[in-house]
């Protein structure tokens, strides 16, 4: 009897195993067919754009720009309140020490905005590279946006960070060699990537404005410690570029210069690239919710 049992089992299994080889799967809630690459997609660019809030707030990169320059201050109230060590007062009378935790902060906040658009370049590329045009699009995006947070190091620090892997590390540029990087990034893009998905993504237009605002800062950034020499070339293609934007046709000036801070700031014509105040941007981008209006002009803050 047990050898009758033994030997059903047994012819049992292998009728499970041949006749079970090739089985049929019934999707029931998900897609074969890649579309589920758009998480991915998302989970990419987001920390990313969610890290230009931090970048662009008053105790890091923001304040260190615009408070030595009083183009913003921070009134300090009596005892404790906004004194922060007296590191704003210092950054006002340009007093700033080595310890200075304005500097620090800014330093920090934006070398790791610079990571994580390496670390979403490095999920994007393969993505891409194997015919995924929303992966393309996104990719095009954090390469955008690259470039511009290397551009804010060349102005503060004088040098920029090229890194295509986490694993990597950075190769330092200064100079023309920053320069000329920052240009080939943008221009790689420029004519690829997106121009409808408004002010709080990287587009075509802002990529025409960081390309105006290299080329406008390209002698200082140059020779940051000599006498400028601001070349005809350049500033005819700053002239471009502006041109580009304005004859776009895509942007007019706001009526209300504060409706540039609304909830609804994305939907307004001014804007060529800002922090979107309703806080989460379309493919579920999130990015922080703070009163900040990221100018792209032609403003030079190098000198």
């Amino acid at each position: 009897m047990k050898n009758i049992i033994k030997s059903t089992l047994i012819a049992f299994s292998f009728l499970c195993i041949y006749s079970c080889s090739d089985l049929n799967e019934e999707v029931l809630d998900e897609s074969l067919t890649g579309s589920g690459q758009a998480e991915a997609i998302s989970g990419a660019i987001a920390p990313a754009y969610g890290q230009v809030s931090w970048t662009w707030r008053h105790t890091n990169y923001y304040g260190l720009q615009l408070i030595p320059s009083d183009e913003a201050i921070l009134p300090y109230r009596g005892g404790t309140d906004w004194y922060d060590g007296g590191k704003f007062l210092a950054a006002h009378t340009h007093s700033i020490t080595p310890t200075n935790d304005l500097v620090k902060s800014a330093w920090t906040e934006l070398t790791i905005n610079i990571s994580r658009t390496v670390s979403a370049i490095e999920v994007l590329r393969p993505l891409a590279d194997a015919g995924n045009t929303e992966a393309a699009g996104a990719l095009y995006e954090m390469i955008a946006l690259r470039a511009y947070l290397n551009m804010l190091t060349l102005d503060s620090w004088g040098l920029v960070f090229k890194k295509e892997l986490s694993s990597q590390d950075s190769e330092i540029l200064r100079n023309q060699e920053a320069v000329d990087y920052i240009e080939s990034e943008l221009l790689s893009v420029v004519d690829l990537i997106n121009n409808n998905k408004g002010p709080g993504r990287m587009t075509q237009a802002a990529v025409w404005g960081f390309l105006a605002r290299l080329h406008l800062n390209a002698a200082v950034y140059r020779d940051p410690y000599g006498t400028p020499n601001f070349t005809t070339e350049d500033m005819d293609k700053v002239i471009t570029y502006t041109n580009n934007i304005i004859n776009s046709g895509q942007f007019s000036l706001s009526p209300e210069y504060f409706d540039l801070f609304n909830d609804d700031n994305n939907s307004n014509a001014e804007l060529i690239f800002a922090l979107d105040q309703r806080g989460v941007l379309k493919e579920n981008t999130v990015v922080g919710r703070i009163g900040l209006f990221l100018v792209l002009c032609t403003q030079d803050q190098s000198t």
